[in-house]
Parts: structure tokens; C-alpha cells; sequence
């Protein structure tokens, strides 16, 4: 029976020993921050995400301000540009009949009628003579 005492006895040791191991582990697993304070897991990945955003937000500013530039620049090119500037500046723009502009006197003769369009108003005028270059 001795023998049998023994082995019960030695099996108890083991078994208690491993059950310890094993609540041992648990506790461990259990005291771990990732356990006690999931939180702390996250706040890496939210700063993270926050320096992301902040950056994008940046980008979209640096983006819409360019993007005005380039409007900017293109209404003031279209205005430089404009018919309108033009006829501000002092010059006129001649028109035959049927609304064509004049870009050469041999395209009219004595007695046509003309249009002259000016900053402000329009002239109409009959050919008296031309002269041509």
C-alpha cells in the first residue's frame, strides 16, 4: 500500500503544482493592463488617428487656398481679357451689318452703314470714304 500512497501523494503534488501554475497564469492574464485599463490600448491608435486628421485638415486648407490662387488668377486674366476692358481702356470695336466686327477697311465701301460700340453707348455712322492700306 506504501506504493499506492506514494504515487496518490505524488500525483496530488503534481496536480496541486499545475492547478498553482495555472491560477498563477490567470492572475497574470487578469492583472494585465490590457485587462485592468483597455483603454490604455487604444490611446496610441486615437493620437495616431488625431495627427491624421490634423494633417488632413491642413492639406484641405493648403489645397482650397490654391485653388483660389488659380480662380484668382483666372478672372483676373478673363477680366484682362474682356471685350468690355477693352472698350475701357478708349478703344471701340466697329461692326458692318449683320453684327461682324471690322478688322479691315476694304470690307466696306462709301454709304455702308456702321456700328461703333464704346465704354458707354454705341455710334451709328455712315461710310463717307475709305481708304485702303
Amino acid at each position: 500500500w506504501q506504493l499506492i500512497d506514494n504515487a496518490l501523494q505524488h500525483a496530488r503534488m503534481r496536480i496541486s503544482a499545475r492547478v498553482s501554475n495555472e491560477i498563477q497564469l490567470i492572475e497574470g492574464y487578469a492583472n494585465r493592463p490590457s485587462i485592468t485599463q483597455p483603454t490604455t490600448m487604444l490611446e496610441p491608435h486615437e493620437l495616431f488617428v488625431q495627427q491624421a486628421v490634423e494633417r488632413m485638415r491642413h492639406g484641405l486648407v493648403r489645397l482650397l487656398d490654391d485653388a483660389s490662387l488659380t480662380v484668382e488668377k483666372a478672372h483676373a486674366s478673363i477680366t484682362a481679357l474682356s471685350p468690355q476692358s477693352t472698350l475701357n481702356r478708349g478703344y471701340a470695336v466697329v461692326q458692318i451689318s449683320g453684327g461682324k466686327v471690322l478688322d479691315d477697311s476694304s470690307r466696306v465701301k462709301t454709304g455702308d452703314d456702321i456700328t461703333v460700340t464704346l465704354k458707354s453707348g454705341l455710334i451709328t455712322a455712315n461710310v463717307t470714304s475709305v481708304e485702303k492700306s
